[in-house]
């Protein structure tokens, strides 16, 4: 059975969001609620959402139209699967590769938290230990959030197909998508790597202002094929 495509399920989701904001700013004049009792913020904070949603909306549907077009084989450069294995391998070279980011982010983080934690009571004891206590709070918070990350990915990377569609216009590996050439998201660059334990092609693609890279393994007896569709990308 094929899997539901999450894109399209996520825009359905901010679909049913829009309507509902949608009513919710005709709400305060269709029970007469004043203006100047909530119903002006109501209806604002409403029009708000209704808007935010509606963007999330076109966004999440035509990612999901580019996600249905490459698994319907439209611009389709290859379709990879992997043994347990080769998957194996690439889930652990990617939760370490990821880990030592998240690490770098949390140490970066503490130590702003933990000087201004230091700094603030010398200048105000009575509201200091307050400030300190708040960055105490923020390095557990974040910890938190980056071990609870690191758990997630990996369980992710397990669970989902042990493939990649590799396509012109985006990839989907492991069942997440990766787009370009949409919203200004640009493929920046392909290239073959060769770590330890595999080869790879390494996407690099530039999402709105932030670059981003993507790692594909490439699976045994794919290697001359991985050369041609890094020569295809590269031409654009």
């Amino acid at each position: 059975m094929q899997k539901v495509n999450t894109n399209r399920k996520i825009a359905a989701i901010f679909l049913i969001l829009t309507s509902i904001f949608g009513i919710g700013i005709f709400i305060p004049p269709i029970f007469g609620i004043d203006g100047f009792d909530g119903g002006f913020a109501f209806s604002v904070l409403s029009l708000f959402f209704c808007l935010f949603t509606m963007v999330s909306t076109f966004i999440f549907y035509e990612l999901g139209k580019i996600q249905d077009k490459i698994k319907n084989g439209d611009k389709l450069l290859a379709h990879w699967k992997y043994s347990n294995s080769e998957w194996h391998i690439f889930v652990e070279e990617e939760i370490e590769k990821s880990t030592i980011e998240k690490k770098m982010l949390l140490l970066i983080t503490a130590g702003f938290a933990t000087c201004v934690g230091i700094l603030a009571p010398l200048f105000d004891v009575k509201n200091g230990i307050i400030v300190t206590c708040i960055m105490g709070g923020l390095i557990i918070l974040i910890g938190s959030i980056a071990w609870l990350s690191i758990i997630f990915t990996k369980r992710e990377l397990h669970q989902n197909k042990k493939e990649v569609w590799l396509g012109k216009n985006g990839i989907i590996l492991g069942g997440k998508l990766y787009a370009w050439n949409f919203l200004g998201n640009k493929l920046t660059s392909a290239n073959l790597y060769e770590s330890k334990k595999g080869k790879y092609i390494v996407i690099t693609a530039i999402d709105g202002n932030n670059e981003y890279t993507v790692r594909i393994p490439i699976p045994t007896g794919k290697a001359f094929e991985a050369e041609k569709i890094v020569e295809k990308l590269s031409k654009g």
